[in-house]
C-alpha cells in the first residue's frame, strides 16, 4: 500500500512537473489555422505568434509549422476570435517565429491595425509584402532574396536593429518619421541600387554596409550625425551630403566611411563644411579611406563657398569645384505632376509638349526626348529620376 501510495505521489509529481515544464509562457489561441498570443485581455489585443506545446496540445508547434509551411499566401487579419471563449481580439503585432523560414510563402498582406512586426526571416520565395499604414515599428526582415521591392508606410517611426539584411531589394525609401538608422540595419543587399535616406537624423554603427551595387547615395538636407563605420559601400561612385542649398550642420565621424574604393565625386550642399569629428592623428587618416585618397575625389560645393572648404580639414585636400545646387538633378523633391507612373512605364499628363529626361537611380541618363500629353515611355520596373521641363521627381515603375 505504501509502495502504491509512493508511486502515486511520484507519478502525480512528475505529471505536475511535466505540466509546468510544458505550460505556455503566455496565453494563446488558434483561429483559422493561425495562432495568436494574447497581449492584453483588458485592451482585447493579440498578436500573430507561435503556440506553446501543452499537455492538452502536445503537438501545437509542429501543427502550426506544418500549416504555415504549406501556405503560398498569408493575410494577417485585423481581428481574431478565441473559439473557446468567443472573445474577439484586435491583432496589433506580429511576433518573431510564425514568419520565419516558410519556404513556400510568396505573398504576405498585413491588415490595418497591426502596429509592430518583429520578424520576417528566411522566406526564400517571398516576393511581395504589403504593409499597413498603421505600422509604427518594423524589424527583422532578413534573408528574403526574392523580395525586390517594398513600400514602407508613411507612419513608420522605428526601424529595429538588423532590419533589412540579405534581401533582393532594388530600392528602399525610409519614411520621414524614421529618424535613426540603428546598428547593422541595412546591409548585404547585393541588388540595392537606390537608397533614400533624406529624412534620417542619426546613423549608428554599420547601419548601411556591404550593399555594393549602390552607385549614388544621397544623405539628408537636415542636420544629421554619423557613427563609426556607418557606410561601407565599395561600389559607391557619387555621394551627396544634402541635395539642396542649406546652412544645416552635418557631423561626420572620421571613421564613418570606409571601403569606398570607387568613390570619385562628393557633392555637399552645405554653406558650412560638415565637421569631421575626432580630429586627432590617430583617426584622421581613416576619413574617406585616408589622406592618400582625398586628392582622387572631386568635391562639388555651393557657388561662393569654395573658400570655406579650402580652409576646412579633409575637404581642403580634394579637388574643389563650385556647383549650382539650385538647379541640380538631385533636387528630386520638386513637383513631378506632369509625369505619372503607369504599369510598365511613365506617361505625360499635362497638356502640350514637354522636354522629358529619364535617369537611372545611379544617375545615368536612359532617355531624353520631347513628349506630348498621353505619350507613354516604356520602362522596366524600378525607381527612376524623371526630369520634365527642368523639374525632377522620383518615380517608381511597377
Amino acid at each position: 500500500m505504501k509502495k502504491l501510495l509512493l508511486y502515486t505521489l511520484i507519478t502525480a509529481s512528475a505529471v505536475t512537473a511535466n505540466a509546468q515544464i510544458n505550460a505556455p509562457s503566455y496565453p494563446w489561441f488558434a483561429d483559422g489555422g493561425l495562432c495568436f498570443r494574447v497581449i492584453s485581455e483588458e485592451d482585447g489585443t493579440a498578436g500573430l505568434a507561435m503556440p506553446c506545446n501543452t499537455l492538452e496540445s502536445p503537438d501545437a508547434i509542429a501543427d502550426a509549422d506544418n500549416h504555415l509551411n504549406s501556405l503560398t499566401e498569408l493575410t494577417v487579419p485585423s481581428t481574431a476570435t478565441d473559439a473557446a471563449t468567443g472573445k474577439d481580439y484586435r491583432v496589433t503585432e506580429i511576433f518573431s517565429g510564425p514568419l520565419d523560414g516558410r519556404p513556400n510563402l510568396r505573398k504576405i498582406t498585413v491588415s490595418e491595425g497591426v502596429t509592430s512586426i518583429t520578424g520576417i526571416i528566411g522566406c526564400s520565395a517571398l516576393a511581395e509584402v504589403n504593409l499597413p499604414q498603421s505600422l509604427v515599428s518594423l524589424s527583422g526582415m532578413q534573408s528574403l532574396p526574392s523580395l525586390e521591392s517594398i513600400e514602407l508606410p508613411s507612419g513608420l517611426k522605428v526601424i529595429g536593429d538588423q532590419s533589412f539584411i540579405e534581401t533582393g531589394l532594388k530600392s528602399l525609401t525610409i519614411p520621414s518619421g524614421v529618424e535613426i538608422i540603428p546598428l547593422l540595419s541595412i546591409r548585404d543587399n547585393d541588388n540595392l541600387e537606390e537608397l533614400d535616406l533624406s529624412n534620417v537624423k542619426m546613423f549608428l554603427q554599420g547601419s548601411v554596409c556591404n550593399s555594393d551595387n549602390i552607385k549614388r547615395l544621397v544623405l539628408p538636407d537636415s542636420p544629421f550625425d554619423t557613427d563609426y563605420y556607418t557606410f561601407s559601400l565599395s561600389g559607391l561612385e557619387e555621394l551627396w551630403i544634402g541635395s539642396r542649398l542649406t546652412s544645416n550642420e552635418a557631423s561626420i565621424c572620421s571613421q564613418a566611411f570606409s571601403g569606398l574604393t570607387s568613390l570619385s565625386r562628393i557633392y555637399i550642399a552645405r554653406t558650412e563644411p560638415p565637421v569631421i569629428t575626432e580630429q586627432n592623428p590617430m583617426y584622421h587618416p581613416l576619413c574617406f579611406d585616408g589622406t592618400s585618397n582625398w586628392n582622387n575625389i572631386t568635391l562639388y560645393v555651393p557657388a561662393g563657398y569654395k573658400d570655406a572648404y579650402c580652409a576646412a580639414y579633409c575637404w581642403q585636400n580634394m579637388n574643389i569645384v563650385e556647383h549650382n545646387f539650385e538647379s541640380s538633378l538631385s533636387e528630386v523633391n520638386r513637383s513631378g505632376a506632369n509625369i505619372a507612373a503607369v504599369p510598365g512605364g511613365i506617361r505625360v499628363e499635362a497638356e502640350g509638349t514637354h522636354s522629358v529626361a529619364v535617369y537611372s537611380a545611379s544617375g545615368s541618363m536612359l532617355h531624353s526626348s520631347a513628349a506630348s500629353q498621353g505619350d507613354v515611355l516604356p520602362l522596366d520596373g524600378g525607381l527612376y529620376i524623371v526630369v520634365c521641363n527642368g523639374s525632377a521627381a522620383k518615380i517608381m515603375v511597377k
